[in-house]
C-alpha cells in the first residue's frame, strides 16, 4: 500500500544488493548508504526555479540534516552550507567550504561565537539580542556580517497563535537595531524559519519580513538586502498523496470499529474515536501533503504578494533570497540497511526482529512511512505475500521500526536484510544513539558503480 518510488540511484544500488548484504553482514550493525547525485540534482532544481523568476538566490544546505562526508563534499560545488555548531563548522572547513559559503545558525555558545569571529567573510544568523550583545563585546576592529532571525510574533498571520523558541520579538529587534548602529557588525538582512506547510502562512512571513528589511534599508542599513527564508519545504519520501489517503481511510475505519488492525499497539497517528465517529488529523508521519520541495517553493513564490505575485515583490525590491533546505535536498539521497536477527510468532502475528533501533531510523515522535524492501541472497525462495511486524533490537516496548504491518513478497529468513529508502535527511542523524551499547549505523556511499566507506 505504501511502497515508495525509487530514485534511479536507488535502483542502481539494488543492482549491487549482494554487495550491500555482504557489507551489512560484515559490519554487524545497520549500514547507512548515501547517494549524493540525487541531492546535487535537487539543489540545481531549486536554484534554477528561483533564478528563472529573476531573483538572486543562494542555497545553504542544512548540514544538521546529514553529516555524510560524501554528501557534503558533493554539494560543495553547488551550494553553500549552514552550520549550527563548532563541530559542524570544523567539518565544513575540513571538507573545503570557503568562509563566504558558510552561514552559522541556531543558538551559539560563546566559544562558538569566538570561532566564528576568527573566520572572516562568514555570515552569522543572530538568534536573539543576548547573542548579538555577546558578539558585540567579543569583536575587535574587524567587520562581521550578520543577519537577524525574526521570531514568529513578527511574521505570523493575524490570529495564528503559534510561538517559537527562536528569533527576535518587536522589543528585542528595536534594541538590536540600536546596538548595530554603534557596532562593527555589518547587517546583511533578516531571516526566519517557519514550522508550517501552509503556503498562506509562508507567503505572509515573506511579505512581513521583506517589509522589515526595507524599513531597515530606509533606516541607514544599505547593505541589508538579504531575506533568508530558511527551509521546511518537506519531501514525499517516494510516496504520493493518494497512497497516504488510502492509508488514512483504512486507519480511520479501524479506529472507528475499535479493531486497530491498521497499526500495532493501537497507534492512531492523531486519529481518535468518539461516539462511534473519528476525529483528529493525521500526524506524526514523515510525509509532506500537497506540493513538496522545489514545487512547494515555486508555489510560495508564485502566490499573491503586494501588488502582484510574491516573486515580483522580491525581484522589484532587489531582495536576495537565501534558502536553508535540509529534507528538500537530501531526503532521497540515502537508504539504511539492517539484518534480521530473529523471527518469532506471537499472538498469531509473525514478527521480524531487526538489528537496529527505532532511534536509528526516525524521530521518536514520527513514523518513516514508506514500506521497506526485503533483500535476500537466495533467489530460489518461494514467492508469496507475507505480512509481518518489524521490531527493533532495543528492550523497549516502543521499539517498533514500523507501527504498521508490512507485506513482503516472500517469507523472510534470519540473515536477510531489511532496506529502508529515502532516509537521506535527519533519519539516521538526529535521534540515533548508542542506546544499551548498540553502535551507530556504519557510513557508506554509492557512486553509481560501487559502495564505498563514507569518511573524511
Amino acid at each position: 500500500m505504501l511502497k515508495p518510488a525509487l530514485t534511479k540511484d536507488m535502483v542502481s544500488l539494488l543492482d549491487r544488493k549482494e554487495d550491500l548484504i555482504a557489507i551489512t553482514k560484515s559490519e554487524d550493525r545497520p549500514v547507512s548508504v548515501t547517494l549524493p547525485q540525487n541531492a546535487i540534482e535537487r539543489v540545481q532544481q531549486m536554484q534554477s526555479a528561483v533564478s528563472e523568476l529573476g531573483i538572486d538566490c543562494r542555497i545553504f544546505f542544512a548540514q544538521k540534516s546529514s553529516h555524510s562526508p560524501a554528501l557534503l563534499s558533493a554539494l560543495q560545488k553547488y551550494s553553500g552550507i549552514d552550520v549550527a555548531s563548532e563541530d559542524e563548522l570544523a567539518r565544513a572547513q575540513q571538507i573545503g567550504y570557503e568562509a563566504r559559503t558558510i552561514i552559522a545558525t541556531g543558538p551559539k555558545k560563546t566559544s562558538f561565537l569566538k570561532k566564528l569571529i576568527e573566520t572572516p567573510h562568514m555570515t552569522i544568523v543572530i538568534d536573539n539580542y543576548s547573542e548579538l550583545e555577546r558578539l558585540h563585546e567579543m569583536m575587535g576592529t574587524g567587520v562581521i556580517s550578520v543577519v537577524l532571525r525574526l521570531g514568529r510574533s513578527l511574521i505570523s498571520l493575524p490570529g495564528v497563535q503559534k510561538q517559537s523558541r527562536f528569533g527576535f520579538d518587536q522589543e528585542s529587534l528595536a534594541a538590536a537595531i540600536a546596538l548595530l548602529k554603534k557596532s562593527n557588525c555589518r547587517l546583511r538582512g533578516v531571516a526566519f524559519h517557519l514550522d508550517s506547510q501552509s503556503v498562506q502562512e509562508r507567503s505572509q512571513a515573506i511579505v512581513l519580513s521583506a517589509d522589515i528589511l526595507l524599513s531597515l534599508q530606509n533606516d541607514g542599513f544599505s547593505d541589508a538586502t538579504v531575506l533568508d527564508i530558511g527551509g521546511g519545504y518537506g519531501d514525499k519520501y517516494g510516496l504520493h498523496d493518494d497512497q497516504l489517503r488510502l492509508f488514512e481511510d483504512h486507519l480511520k475505519s479501524s479506529v472507528v470499529r475499535g479493531t486497530h488492525e491498521a497499526t500495532f499497539m493501537r497507534k492512531s497517528f492523531g486519529i481518535h474515536r468518539r461516539e462511534g465517529r473519528f476525529y483528529g488529523e493525521l500526524s506524526g508521519i514523515d510525509f509532506t501533503p500537497g506540493k513538496a520541495g522545489v514545487d512547494k517553493l515555486k508555489q510560495v513564490l508564485l502566490s499573491e504578494g503586494p501588488g502582484g505575485k510574491l516573486f515580483e515583490y522580491l525581484r522589484d525590491n532587489l531582495i536576495e533570497l537565501w534558502l536553508e533546505p535540509g529534507n528538500a535536498i537530501a531526503a532521497g539521497s540515502g537508504v539504511v540497511a539492517a539484518s534480521i536477527i530473529d523471527i518469532v510468532w506471537r499472538d498469531g502475528q509473525q514478527w521480524l526482529i531487526v538489528d537496529m533501533g527505532r532511534n536509528q531510523l526516525c524521530f521518536a515522535d514520527s513514523e518513516h512511512i514508506g514500506d521497506p524492501l526485503l533483500l535476500v541472497a537466495d533467489h530460489e525462495r518461494h514467492v508469496e505475500d507475507v505480512t509481518v511486524g518489524l521490531l527493533g533490537h532495543l528492550c523497549m516496548e516502543t521499539d517498533y521500526l514500523s507501527y504498521r504491518p508490512i507485506t513482503f513478497a516472500m517469507q523472510p529468513q534470519v540473515g536477510d536484510v531489511v532496506l529502508f529508502t529515502h532516509t537521506g535527511a535527519y533519519s539516521t542523524e538526529f535521534s540515533a544513539s548508542y542506546a544499551i551499547g548498540y553502535p551507530l549505523p556504519a557510513r557508506y556511499w554509492f557512486d553509481g558503480i560501487s559502495i564505498k566507506k563514507d569518511e573524511l
